[in-house]
């Protein structure tokens, strides 16, 4: 196994240039959180809406691929929500956790 955890998220090292602050904080604690319970485990950050092309250079099969909490699940947030189930689809045999959403639906 390759004790990789890639996450998808915001960073919050570039806190200045985000617009929700909230964001933010969420993704620090579950960075704090991943690395609290899964010590081994190296965590990759890396900022969503990543090509699926780069991505394909980055992920392993064996990774566990980590989505950010927030509040785009859903068709409120039609361009993330596509991305996200393209990468799931793209990267259906890796193991994936989506962090508690809000989901949206018209």
């Amino acid at each position: 196994m390759n004790d990789r955890i890639i996450f998808l998220g915001q960073y919050y090292e570039y806190f200045r240039n985000l617009r929700n602050l909230g964001d933010v904080l969420q993704h620090y604690a579950i960075v704090k959180w991943l690395k609290n319970h899964y010590p081994l485990f190296e965590v990759k950050n890396i900022f969503y809406f990543t090509a699926i092309d780069e991505l394909k250079e980055i992920i392993k099969p064996d990774d566990v691929i980590v989505f950010q909490s927030g509040g785009a699940m859903g068709d409120l947030g039609i361009l993330f929500e596509k991305w996200r189930l393209d990468v799931c689809e793209v990267f259906s045999s890796n193991r994936i956790i989506v962090f508690p959403q809000t989901v949206f639906f018209r």
